[in-house]
């Protein structure tokens, strides 16, 4: 069984990049067992792309992406994930609700945005 984590157990806030790396390294502590996660994105209302974006880099660099999904049922924050996935080229793991089959976002492409990489 995936363990489940509330987004803000992570970090106070998800709206910078930041605090993107900030999740990134308290989720590291979870994924020391090497047993699959799941992060709760519900009743998360404003989570910004560059929080998102710079999990994803994270985990993805780590080689940690495909133990995390993402439990996500607002639309704009899938669109987001979805985004995050096509620029990165990433692919990234989601259920709608607990109990529900693991998918992968669908990539979505956005022309004319490029997220900058983060400050050394």
């Amino acid at each position: 069984m995936n363990r489940l984590i509330s987004i803000k157990e992570l970090s106070p806030s998800t709206v910078t990049r930041s605090r993107g790396s900030e999740a990134y390294t308290e989720l590291l502590d979870y994924l020391k067992s090497g047993e699959p996660v799941e992060i709760d994105l519900r009743g998360q209302e404003l989570i910004s792309m560059s929080f998102l974006d710079e999990m994803v880099i994270k985990l993805s660099s780590a080689g940690l992406l495909d133990k995390v999904t993402f439990l996500v049922t607002n639309e704009t924050i899938y669109q987001r994930l979805a985004q995050v996935a096509a620029i990165r080229c990433a692919r990234i793991f989601y259920k709608p609700g607990e109990g529900e089959e693991r998918k992968i976002i669908e990539s979505k492409p956005v022309h004319d945005l490029e997220l900058r990489k983060a400050r050394s």
